[in-house]
């Protein structure tokens, strides 16, 4: 079996850098652009975020960048 891609993250989704360079050409761009838990990586203007559902998630702080839109609905379960 091939290793297509190997990235290695810290706990918070921050990647590695300096020995996360095996990538294949097997691999297509579209898989490529999926990384920490499956979520899509958006370098668009430099932001280097992850797009979750309806929040984004910066991994060099380790911190969501936007509200839950339904905190409001579910206080019981959020921290504002």
């Amino acid at each position: 079996m091939e290793t297509i891609e190997e990235r290695n993250y810290y706990p918070f989704g921050l990647e590695h850098k300096g020995y996360n360079n095996i990538v294949s050409a097997s691999g297509n761009a579209t898989a490529q652009k999926y990384k920490f838990g499956g979520k899509e990586y958006q370098e668009e203007l430099g932001l280097d975020w992850y797009d979750v559902s309806a929040r984004n998630y910066d991994p060099a702080l380790g911190r969501w960048m936007n509200l839950d839109p339904l905190a409001e609905m579910m206080r019981r379960h959020s921290s504002l």
